[in-house]
């Protein structure tokens, strides 16, 4: 199903980023698979990204301009590399906080969800506080995920 993904993140330089985009979500057994496609240069070189969202894990997938394997959970430290058109680099991602809530008045279990559709008022969302450490820099950053139905 389609559905509206609004995610913030805090780059390397501390710089906010904020982008909208359309994504198609699968409601799984363990967590909510989304897939969206979106310019993170802004040269028109497209990167795909997969987002696995569950209650005690955000893993991050990137394909294209940038490739990444970001995996978050309570108290992991996952050590996986971050590949750029200048070159692979190696970083440490330390979870520090992760926080993920699932709210709709009519929710019941996921399976409802499949069949009835996703109503436009439904809200997923994740926030995750981590460290990355590239070079030995190790340096504070966060990913905040909300999810909304279209109307």
């Amino acid at each position: 199903m389609k559905v509206n993904l609004e995610y913030e993140s805090i780059d390397m330089d501390g710089e906010k980023h904020i982008s909208s985009v359309l994504a198609i979500m699968e409601i799984r057994d363990a967590d909510y698979r989304l897939v969206f496609v979106e310019d993170l240069s802004g040269e028109g070189k497209m990167t795909r990204s997969t987002m696995y969202l569950s209650s005690d894990s955000v893993r991050i997938i990137r394909e294209g301009e940038l490739k990444t394997d970001f995996m978050f959970a309570r108290d992991l430290v996952h050590n996986t590399g971050y590949a750029t058109p200048y070159g692979l680099l190696p970083v440490t991602l330390t979870t520090k906080n992760l926080e993920f809530s699932v709210s709709h008045p009519d929710f019941k279990e996921k399976n409802a969800l499949r069949s009835e559709g996703f109503p436009k008022d439904y809200l997923l969302s994740a926030f995750v506080e981590y460290d990355i450490e590239i070079s030995g820099q190790s340096m504070p950053m966060s990913i905040r995920v909300v999810v909304t139905g279209i109307s």
